[in-house]
């Protein structure tokens, strides 16, 4: 077996192998009665590689009134000691109805200095390969769930100790409304840090009649021109398109992508997967887990055979995200990654049932005009009433911190 087999083997069998480690995770909770016989619970725990847990984390993920797909558990456990920043802990609610229990809400935090001067805070997990913080919330219990939580968390001290900090929340959507509205119902204080959006493509669970027959809605003269760029290229040889979803067709695909993106601009700048080694191989483990399940695919566009662009998209349900693309900067006149990102959209609203794709893209002036619709994102501080001028302090710290951002971007660009 050669060296990416092995690779890739070793990749299929981590995804797979989410055993107990046997050690007990350290854990808090409270607990509330119903008026019938069930119990919920708010607990605290360390993170561990517990199976039950990563089973129930996969249930509720399809049952969630929000697709996260960096919180289900092949990103979570592929991330774990990798892209952490610090010690991960989960934030669960379950609801136990005698011997058996069922997962209700569930999110990763880390405890964190954030801002300019630094504050401590829970942060939810939020990263450059997982830009979204919305909760797992069960769908179908959706207030009750958001009601239980925003009720007990003030009872959590070791949580509601610190603000709880989201950043890259999708305000907009129904579970966070509810959540939102259920914090500030039970006396909770929120600061809004920040708001921005980013590209999103909205479909309406059928045939999707509605953005096939107008995709891409851009002007006839950049219609014209996108065709002028394939019809050029295609001078220089034979141009395909070709789409990999199997499981060793992926893997194959994503080492393929690997060396493409290396010897792009993030390879000279050091930015890209393949030369850290942590984030190589949770890219490589996170790929191999969600291809085992279906749930990847990888769109390329060759010419004469070799490939000159490459895009990850992967999927949660009937939502998708289009993870990481690279290209052959040789080519740049003839916009390889515009051409592959169209083809891979047009691959997406084909399939029934397409109902939603967040582009995950924080700056793309070029992805916002080909996709119409926005996704509205904030960052989000949550705590008790007493603890309002806590929060606004690091709502400001924050705001800070962005601005400085800004500035520093600005100066290395004009040099």
């Amino acid at each position: 077996m050669n060296g990416f087999f092995q690779h890739a083997a070793a990749a299929r069998s981590s995804a797979r192998a989410l055993a107990n480690t046997g050690a007990n995770a350290h854990s808090v909770s409270v607990s509330e009665e119903t008026l019938g016989s069930s119990q919920w619970l708010l607990e605290l725990r360390d993170w561990i590689y517990d199976v039950d847990l990563l089973t129930a984390l996969g249930e509720l993920g399809a049952r969630s009134a929000v697709r996260n797909l960096f919180f289900e558990p092949e990103m979570l456990n592929a991330s774990h000691g990798r892209i952490d920043a610090g010690e991960r802990r989960m934030v669960l609610l379950w609801e136990r109805l005698g011997e058996t229990q069922k997962l209700m809400l569930a999110f990763p935090v880390e405890e964190q200095k954030v801002g300019f001067p630094a504050r401590p805070v829970w942060r939810v997990q939020s990263h450059p390969f997982g830009p979204l913080s919305a909760p797992l919330m069960q769908a179908d219990e959706l207030e009750e769930t958001a009601e239980r939580f925003a009720r007990m968390y003030p009872r959590l001290e070791a949580l509601a100790a610190k603000p709880l900090l989201f950043e890259d929340l999708p305000v907009e959507s129904a579970s966070v409304q509810s959540l939102l509205q259920a914090m500030a119902g039970n006396g909770l204080a929120t600061a809004t840090a920040g708001r921005t959006s980013r590209a999103a493509l909205v479909g309406d669970g059928r045939d999707n009649k509605h953005l096939k027959g107008s995709f891409p809605p851009i002007s006839r003269k950049r219609r014209h021109e996108y065709a002028r760029q394939l019809r050029k290229l295609s001078e220089l040889g034979e141009v395909e398109f070709s789409d990999a979803s199997d499981f060793w067709d992926v893997m194959t695909r994503f080492e393929e992508f690997l060396v493409l993106e290396t010897r792009s601009w993030k390879g000279r700048k050091g930015t890209s997967i393949h030369i850290l080694r942590k984030t190589a191989a949770f890219a490589r483990q996170s790929v191999a887990a969600l291809a085992d399940r279906g749930r990847a695919s990888i769109h390329t566009l060759r010419l004469d055979g070799r490939a000159i662009a490459s895009l990850i998209v992967l999927r949660s349900g009937d939502h998708y995200f289009p993870w990481k693309t690279a290209f052959d900067e040789t080519y740049a006149p003839y916009s390889p990654g515009a051409h592959i990102m169209l083809h891979a959209t047009r691959q997406m609203i084909a399939r029934d049932g397409f109902v939603f794709a967040d582009s995950l893209a924080r700056r793309s002036v070029w992805l916002e005009h080909v996709w119409p619709d926005r996704l509205p994102l904030a960052s989000v501080l949550v705590g008790s009433s007493q603890m309002t001028p806590v929060l606004n302090r690091t709502r400001k710290a924050i705001a800070r911190r962005n601005r400085l951002k800004l500035l520093a971007r600005k100066i290395l660009r004009s040099r």
